[in-house]
């Protein structure tokens, strides 16, 4: 599929609903369409999206729905703008393959939906990119996640309703709420996940039981790595580890998580699974005002730097 230089407007349902093994859409204005301006599903091929200086204004869905086997490029999928749309942002849905770049948008983000990143494939946010995503917002990492946030321009994986970044992006002007969307779950050996200068705020959760539900949820052999930026405001533990590799925080904050299922409930900051095995490293690390215990942890070695613990609900370390 391939549109130039077109307008696409006020149509009953979707803009453009196609499903294809190829797309290139540039210079484009999608507008007042009742549905997501744009909707792409990959037709039994990987394709490699370009979308590039378009328009997405006033569609009563997404502004763009990338669906399918996907290999994106930052350079590919770029210079676009949104507002006035349902949902206004580029949503991201399916097997997210090959070696996979993201970038900032112009009041645009992004949004996962039931997105994965298979064992082999590798998906690299860009400094200052965004993705916001509501009910249904995951993804699993059996790859290679890495964002390259700064102090300057980090990365958030963030709610619709989080107007503090990206805009209003369900344009109802309201707040934001733990639970809000999903989670990231990085899984398998040799699965990873290196995220710099990453705030994850007001996620629910996923996990092999309900009891060790997080926001990131770290299992089987995969390891994590965040350096800056911190997790926040989730419904459930901020981080669990089950049977994970490796997991190493550095200049981090873990706070207000837990707060969703009630204060019956053990949910809070950092925690793992009784037989976890792998080690926590905690470097400039605050976990606070979490709804129960700050840090829980069961693995190899659990060594702690620097760091504040501190205003917990709970104990401030359990190991």
């Amino acid at each position: 599929l391939t549109i130039t230089d077109s307008v696409i407007e006020s149509n009953g349902g979707y803009g453009v609903y196609a499903r294809v093994n190829g797309l290139t859409v540039t210079g484009s204005t999608f507008q007042n369409n009742t549905s997501a301006g744009l909707a792409t599903y990959s037709n039994g091929e990987t394709y490699t999206p370009t979308l590039q200086n378009n328009t997405f204004s006033g569609n009563g869905g997404d502004g763009a729905n990338l669906n399918g086997a996907m290999v994106l490029q930052d350079n590919l999928i770029a210079g676009n703008s949104g507002a006035g749309n349902g949902t206004n942002r580029i949503s991201l849905g399916g097997v997210i393959t090959g070696t996979s770049t993201l970038g900032p948008q112009t009041n645009l983000p992004y949004g996962f939906t039931s997105a994965s990143i298979p064992s082999g494939g590798s998906l690299t946010l860009r400094a200052g990119t965004v993705a916001k995503s509501g009910s249904g917002g995951e993804l699993t990492v059996n790859g290679t996640l890495i964002a390259e946030g700064t102090s300057e321009f980090p990365v958030y994986l963030t709610s619709l309703k989080d107007d503090s970044v990206g805009g209003d992006t369900d344009g109802d002007g309201g707040a934001p709420a733990a639970g809000n969307w999903g989670y990231v779950q990085v899984s398998g050996g040799g699965a990873s996940a290196t995220l710099n200068h990453t705030y994850i705020r007001y996620g629910r959760g996923s996990g092999n039981i309900l009891s060790c539900y997080a926001v990131v949820f770290v299992d089987t052999g995969a390891a994590l790595t965040i350096n800056g930026g911190g997790i926040e405001d989730s419904y459930y533990h901020g981080l669990f580890g089950y049977q994970s590799g490796d997991v190493v925080l550095r200049d981090a904050v873990v706070s207000r998580n837990g707060s969703g299922p009630g204060p019956s409930y053990s949910y809070g900051g950092i925690s793992s699974v009784t037989n976890n095995g792998s080690g926590l490293t905690l470097e400039r690390v605050t976990a606070a005002n979490n709804a129960r215990t700050g840090v829980t942890w069961y693995g190899s070695a659990l060594t702690i730097t620097d760091s504040v613990i501190e205003s917990n609900g709970g104990y401030g370390v359990y190991a």
